[in-house]
């Protein structure tokens, strides 16, 4: 299937490459009906990759412009990628993505999902060389994300693995259990998981994350997903969303939510 939409989408005003007008111009040309613009939040401790307090207040004004601009034509959102150690926003959102992007070993926060040799570092020096106790410090965050963000969508659930295919870590009984766990404190909650093809667009993974292991759990426990782009380029917006929605069926979903201007709204794949 074609999808017509994606919403969790960065803008130059964080670690994007296009500002939000081309993100939409493009978007409107492929066709879109729902775009959503999710820049990550302010993280006072690593302001690499966020939007500062300043720029957020831009972003939020340049999106309200868009919504005017294409009233009737496409549904322009206002989002956040809200991470797990970011202070909640004060600025009022149409939707929050909740992702945790850092664990904390000793009081130091460390980014898990900068590089393969970032990761393998970590792994080495902070876990002495044991990826499932790696893996266990992470998942017990992602366990948590939803109450820590007070997010309408659970952003990559297993980011961990995001070079996984690249350092060839694989998914242990250690490993899908602390998955698992997590997976299984989420699910009350009633929001949508993403099925994120981000990595297979930046040339990292070969298949959405989360897994096929994770995705047929969360299926199996009757959850939610939600497809989605991860995009930072007007080139990449659209990319892989087909695999994406291939890849959920393969895990036993026959549908998935779309968020539009009302809210979500299910469909089949």
């Amino acid at each position: 299937m074609i999808q017509n939409f994606d919403v969790h989408v960065h803008t130059s005003y964080c670690d994007g490459n296009n500002t939000p007008a081309e993100m939409a111009a493009k978007a409107f040309s492929l066709g879109f009906d729902t775009l959503g613009l999710s820049g990550h939040s302010y993280t006072p401790f690593d302001s690499s990759f966020c939007m500062s307090f300043e720029d957020t207040r831009k972003y939020i004004s340049e999106i309200t412009e868009l919504k005017d601009e294409y009233k009737g034509k496409m549904d322009i959102l206002c989002g956040i990628e809200q991470d797990y150690f970011a202070p909640l926003p004060v600025h009022k959102y149409d939707y929050r993505i909740g992702s945790v992007h850092y664990i904390e070993v000793s009081g130091e926060r460390l980014t898990v999902d900068l590089s393969p040799q970032e990761t393998n570092r970590i792994i080495n020096l902070y876990f002495s060389g044991d990826y499932d106790a790696f893996a266990e410090c992470y998942f017990k965050l992602a366990g948590d994300v939803l109450r820590a963000t007070e997010a309408d969508i659970i952003g990559h659930f297993d980011l961990i693995s995001k070079f996984s295919e690249v350092i060839n870590y694989g998914e242990s009984d250690r490993y899908l259990a602390a998955g698992f766990d997590a997976i299984a404190k989420l699910i009350p909650y009633g929001k949508p998981f993403e099925v994120n093809v981000g990595a297979i667009t930046r040339g990292y993974r070969t298949s959405p994350y989360p897994s096929h292991a994770f995705l047929k759990e969360i299926n199996r426990l009757g959850g939610k997903i939600i497809i989605t782009g991860d995009c930072h380029s007007v080139d990449s917006l659209g990319n892989n969303l087909s695999l994406g929605c291939e890849f959920a069926k393969s895990c036993g979903f026959k549908t998935a939510v779309k968020l539009t201007g009302n809210g979500f709204v299910e469909y089949e794949l």
